[in-house]
């Protein structure tokens, strides 16, 4: 923003405050105006041909003052019909997805639900709808991004998406724009047209004397009964600096650096990084009305673009309609020419013999104009052969030369279009299945660039949605989501989860990074139904697998009661084929299991939230006082353990030694029967005696 304000030194001299942001803003509008100038007249040419106004107003003019058929035989309105609801039918599916370790994956799918449920709702079908339309029939359409209230007693927000109903009131750079979906627009206007009366009764404050008269070549703010408001967003980049400490801790806050550099610590690194705030502002040519912040770091208007061409620089948005318009018009020449024609060609005159119409000439005379229900006639006969009856000549050809060429400007839409009568539904040569869904497909490839750009500009809707969600979703609340299936659900966050399925959840909506993925294949109710006939048919080359295969069946089916019906079948699979579908009552989580999940989860949180130098030095000691504990616990055990040890083996000498002296006593007793020894004796020390005199 520096750079576009640099440019603008001149004009901006001595201006402060509104004054300068007002004068900032007139320069960037009018340059806007002009460089879309072309874009836009292009464009409203194509929808003016949508809407049948196809005959150039000289040439209209002068057929009507002559008294020429003019007539507009519209054909274009079904091509564009057949692109438009085929994208309507097959929406991309968005995806959120984690990007990095620390992010939770279940966090992350309540995220995808949540905001599938904010691009599901009216308010979003429309916009998208809308867009779409004006995409193929006019270039480009528009997508925005809203806030608000979700009730006029709460203080909770939430994300809408709203339709943009006119394209042309939309302004912007393209000339310092390079992404397709305008991610890198630096600022855009939304201009809307009042009468000074509702301006007057909208903004009764206003100073309505600065609006009484418009000055020259500024229409594009004031008119004489009019005004124009402007919804200006600004994109304000500033730069801050990110520290990253010899501890690793990573911060933008200088006080934090200060301090952790009289603690000791030193800085690693540092970088300068942009800080990017979205202004939002309501202003006219002479004064601010309105202002405030947009949550994220995207204007959240996203364009819908039509084929995009780079011609020697200048930017081009092509529509559907607008390679159409030269066969349409000769169409339209060629099929007036033949009315014309057909209009001014005489009536085939009747041959006859003025006697056989003698009496009835009345009748004749207006048989070229009126359907009577006979011609009467006189039969004669000359040299005495009888006449034929009164005969019409040979009608005058109408123009095969014009026939044809109808035919032409009709095969040239198709071929400008690239839809042929077969993605029409009419029937060719073809004779097998894959042949005729091979030829409609011809179609769709033909203009798949307006699918795959629209799938680019909801893939940057997703952005916006993930990077303001933390912001408006800040707060412990209650809300709904969608799944794949369109079944919704009501989830609780920022604050612990107790669903019996996630018990001491905690799905924070600050934490992580995500990944928009898109998914422009079939919807979910395209693949359900193609599912329900694949199995159908399997089922019909097997019937064997039928009974098996009838819980899938059923769930894809689309009637009242087809989940019910699932789930009766699925009982009864189960009874007749133990084994082959889990009991979803008897599955128990492993414990140690559920230990080791709650451990990751409060390690991602730790990383999540860097702890302070503080708190890791706490954590530290404490840590260094359990393996201290942990050291003499050990010892004492290893103290008894030796203990433990000794005793044993004193226990295995003393039995050693005793058995020695009993077989030493034994030994002995063997060679001196008469003499008995104590085996205890043999232990004793001193000079008593030995031996006892056998009293036998």
């Amino acid at each position: 923003m520096q750079k576009a304000e640099t440019s603008y030194a001149n004009q901006i001299q001595g201006l402060e405050g509104d004054a300068k942001t007002l004068k900032i803003a007139d320069i960037r509008l009018r340059d806007c105006i002009n460089i879309l100038d072309k874009i836009h007249r292009e464009a409203l040419e194509d929808l003016m041909f949508v809407d049948g106004q196809q005959w150039p107003e000289d040439i209209l003019r002068q057929r009507n003052d002559d008294k020429r058929p003019s007539e507009t035989i519209n054909k274009i309105p079904p091509t564009i019909n057949q692109v438009v609801n085929d994208m309507r039918q097959n929406k991309p599916q968005v995806k959120v997805r984690p990007i990095d370790s620390v992010t939770d994956p279940k966090t992350a799918s309540v995220i995808d639900g949540l905001i599938r449920n904010i691009m599901t709702n009216a308010s979003a079908k429309s916009a998208v709808d809308t867009a779409t339309f004006y995409q193929v029939a006019a270039g480009f359409g528009y997508i925005r991004v809203l806030t608000r209230y979700i009730d006029e007693t709460s203080f909770d927000q939430e994300a809408y998406i709203e339709r943009i109903e006119n394209p042309f009131s939309v302004y912007m750079p393209i000339h310092l724009i390079n992404q397709l979906d305008f991610s890198d627009m630096p600022y855009c206007f939304i201009r809307t047209r009042m009468s000074k009366d509702e301006f007057a009764e909208a903004y009764p404050d206003s100073d309505m004397t600065s609006y009484d008269t418009a000055g020259v070549g500024e229409d594009y703010w004031i008119g004489q009964d009019f005004i124009y408001i402007c919804e200006y967003f600004e994109k304000v980049c500033e730069y801050e600096t990110l520290y990253q400490l010899s501890n690793n801790e990573i911060t933008k806050d200088k006080e934090r650096v200060k301090k952790a550099e009289e603690e000791g610590i030193t800085v690693k690194n540092k970088r300068e990084v942009e800080k990017i705030t979205i202004v939002w502002r309501k202003i006219t040519k002479n004064e601010i009305l309105e202002e405030q912040e947009f949550p994220g770091c995207y204007i959240p208007i996203v364009p819908v673009l039509g084929q995009e061409l780079n011609v020697n620089g200048e930017k081009k948005w092509h529509s559907l309609t607008r390679f159409m318009k030269a066969a349409q018009r000769m169409y339209n020449y060629m099929f007036n020419a033949f009315v014309e024609i057909v209009a001014l060609a005489p009536r085939a005159p009747f041959v006859l013999a003025q006697a056989q119409v003698e009496g009835y000439e009345d009748i004749w005379k207006t048989a070229n104009a009126k359907n009577h229900a006979f011609l009467p006639y006189h039969p004669v006969t000359e040299d005495g052969a009888l006449l034929p009856p009164p005969q019409r000549t040979a009608p005058p050809e109408a123009g095969n030369s014009v026939y044809q060429g109808i035919m032409i400007a009709i095969e040239q839409m198709k071929e400008c279009s690239g839809i042929y009568d077969a993605s029409l539904g009419a029937k060719g040569n073809e004779s097998s299945g894959k042949a005729i869904i091979a030829r409609q497909r011809q179609g769709d490839t033909s203009n798949f660039h307006f699918s795959d750009n629209q799938a680019q500009s909801l893939k940057q809707v997703a952005r916006i949605l993930v990077d303001i969600i933390p912001e408006l979703y800040d707060m412990p609340r209650a809300i709904r989501i969608l799944g794949e299936d369109m079944t919704d659900s009501v989830v609780s966050i920022n604050q612990m989860h107790q669903d019996p399925s996630n018990p001491n959840k905690l799905y924070d909506m600050s934490v992580g990074k995500y990944d928009i993925m898109i998914d422009i294949g079939p919807s979910y109710e395209t693949r359900r139904i193609e599912t329900a006939e694949q199995l159908m048919h399997i089922m019909q080359a097997n019937p064997q697998a039928a009974t098996p295969l009838m819980d899938l069946i059923y769930r894809n089916l689309d009637f009242t009661y087809a989940s019910e019906a699932a789930d009766r079948m699925k009982k009864l699979i189960q009874t007749q084929y133990p084994g082959l579908i889990a009991d979803d009552s008897q599955a128990v989580e492993d414990p140690e299991k559920q230990i080791q999940a709650m451990v990751q989860d409060m390690q991602k949180l730790m990383q999540a939230h860097q702890l302070t130098t503080q708190q890791n030095i706490q954590m530290k000691q404490m840590i260094d006082a359990l393996q201290t504990q942990l050291k003499s616990k050990n010892d004492e055990l290893q103290v008894k353990a030796d203990g433990q040890v000794l005793r044993a083996q004193a226990e295995s000498h003393k039995a050693e030694i005793d058995l020695a002296k009993t077989m030493i006593h034994e030994h002995m007793n063997q060679q001196q029967p008469g003499l008995r020894m104590n085996p205890i004796d043999l232990g004793n020390k001193g000079s008593g005696p030995m031996t006892t005199q056998n009293p036998l």
